[in-house]
């Protein structure tokens, strides 16, 4: 309850604005408010913001399964973990820009055999796909900077209250 409430402000900006790169500063300040120690936040968090698109991930290979069986196109097994393979290897070749993940998608088809055309489908319902996608993206590195700071002993909740004192009490 904790995480997710102190999350909230980064959720909101990435939500709204379909940008996980605009939410990092507050996803920054609120896991340092969390306990995350500062150097672990500042690495993991631009570094997950760059190459961690969980949500764009998942989003490419229901999309890419979704098009297939509206135009009726097999999709065994071995496509399928193609559709997988192809779908993280894009999503970490995206940026955190708006309709990333709409354009990444093409990869996917491509690389399947599913006709481009099947994009101007998606396309009409894909912003607010993008605005659940880049939610998700901003909460998986902000989990990762957490489980970071856990794993290297660094992570100090209490710290993290002096800090959100200490930067309320600058405001």
């Amino acid at each position: 309850g904790h995480f997710f409430k102190l999350l909230s402000a980064p959720r909101m900006i990435a939500f709204t604005s379909c940008s996980s790169a605009a939410a990092l500063a507050t996803s920054l300040f609120q896991c340092q408010k969390l306990g995350a120690s500062e150097p672990v936040a500042s690495f993991s968090l631009p570094l997950g913001n760059t190459i961690n698109m969980d949500g764009t991930a998942v989003y490419m290979g229901v999309v890419a399964i979704f098009v297939a069986e509206i135009y009726g196109i097999p999709m065994p097994f071995d496509k399928q973990f193609q559709v997988l393979a192809t779908g993280i290897l894009a999503s970490i070749g995206s940026v955190g820009v708006p309709g990333a993940g709409l354009i990444m998608s093409t990869i996917v088809f491509t690389q399947v055999g599913i006709p481009l055309e099947g994009i101007a489908i998606i396309a009409g319902i894909d912003r607010v796909m993008d605005m659940a996608r880049t939610t998700m993206n901003v909460l998986g590195d902000a989990t990762g900077a957490i489980v970071v700071s856990k794993w290297e002993g660094e992570l100090d909740p209490e710290a993290g209250a002096k800090f959100a004192a200490e930067q309320e009490g600058n405001a």
